[in-house]
């Protein structure tokens, strides 16, 4: 019956699963009548996509749902099987909208499990609408500024002239240390940035495509970890306000174009964003950062008052102060942050025009040898 009812529908699930149903507003308020008929009509049924196959595969469990997992061949490690009942269905209903970006994009083909799936729809809070287009966008956006060969070219044991410049003025690390809940940490000292040398010196570009490298690596780690624990693990940020002045209003279109890499391109990739040592000037700032960011993000931003460190320790399950830097209220050294934002010298920029000269040169005789 339900094979006849629904044979469009991929997935067979409760219509009010997604809250953006077209008809979820009318069965909501009768869902205790409607549920248990529901319920065994899809017993009836036999569909092992159903929602009643879905409640009972609980991982560990045992039985016979258990046995075969979700049933969906692209959920080779049973992450569905994870996922509360209607999360699983939202996932469900994501995957079956962007099949066609992932089975004609490779990279996004390697963020399409269940776990980076669901990091969309929670990122527009369950809204499977704007979570495709958030999906698709993003994978639109990587496409563009070719990440793959970013992220090579960065990672290279042989550093180009360019990298080696935006590894002494970038601001932002990734660390290999984790809290305590598995969560990994970057650390940014975003406040030292030295926005008038990196703007004199035309380093915007070189310095933005750092912080979606230590973005981009980020999402990869916790898609690995994520993986490897069976659960969905995301990342903390600690931000050092210190050094903001009047001066960085100045500048407040860098800033924008910062704040608008992350959210829209990496999907729920932190836990918590803790703003520490935040001076004066930082509320006119926050005023024209905070639009700009998602309901989602701007719930996960903590301006930490004097008592920061107790409040960083107790973040994400706690993070172990020993294996954080010392200027970020930890006990390490400082030398494990590798992007200091040291101070831009004047000439700086001059190592970025012979780099991108010698880029346009490759080519030019590239595209002439061509014809």
């Amino acid at each position: 019956l339900l094979d006849w009812l629904f044979p469009a529908r991929r997935h067979l699930r409760a219509p009010w699963s997604s809250p953006w149903s077209s008809w979820s507003w009318v069965l909501r308020p009768f869902r205790a009548l409607v549920q248990p008929l529901w319920e065994w009509l899809v017993a009836r049924s036999g569909s092992r996509g159903s929602m009643a196959a879905l409640e009972t595969a609980t991982p560990g469990g045992g039985g016979e749902a258990d046995a075969e997992g979700s049933g969906e061949p692209w959920d080779k490690d049973n992450l569905l099987d994870l996922l509360e009942p209607e999360e699983r269905g939202l996932v469900l209903e994501m995957r079956q909208r962007v099949e066609d970006v992932i089975q004609s994009n490779e990279d996004a083909a390697a963020h399409a499990d269940a776990f980076t799936l669901h990091r969309y729809v929670v990122a527009r809070q369950n809204n499977v609408d704007e979570a495709e287009a958030m999906f698709r966008d993003s994978h639109a956006w990587r496409a563009e500024v070719n990440i793959a060969k970013m992220m090579e070219r960065w990672s290279a044991e042989t550093k180009t002239a360019d990298v080696e410049l935006a590894t002494k003025h970038a601001y932002s690390t990734l660390l290999e240390q984790q809290a305590a809940d598995g969560s990994p940490l970057i650390v940014s000292r975003i406040g030292r940035a030295d926005l008038v040398g990196i703007v004199r010196e035309n380093m915007v570009d070189l310095i933005l495509e750092q912080y979606i490298v230590c973005l981009e690596s980020a999402f990869r780690l916790v898609t690995k970890l994520s993986l490897e624990r069976k659960r969905v693990v995301k990342c903390m940020i600690i931000m050092d306000m210190a050094g903001l002045s009047v001066n960085t209003l100045r500048y407040i279109n860098v800033v924008r174009r910062v704040v608008q890499i992350g959210p829209p391109n990496f999907a729920e990739v932190t836990c918590k964003i803790c703003l520490i040592n935040a001076p004066w000037v930082f509320t006119s700032i926050w005023a024209v950062v905070k639009p700009l960011l998602p309901p989602a993000t701007r719930n996960k931003v903590n301006i930490c008052g004097g008592n920061y460190v107790q409040q960083i320790a107790e973040s994400c399950g706690g993070v172990d102060m020993t294996k954080l830097p010392q200027s970020f209220g930890g006990e390490a050294s400082d030398d494990i942050i590798t992007f200091p934002a040291d101070p831009v010298p004047v000439g700086a920029g001059d190592i970025l025009a012979q780099v991108n000269a010698d880029l346009a040169d490759v080519g030019g005789a590239a595209g002439a040898e061509e014809a």
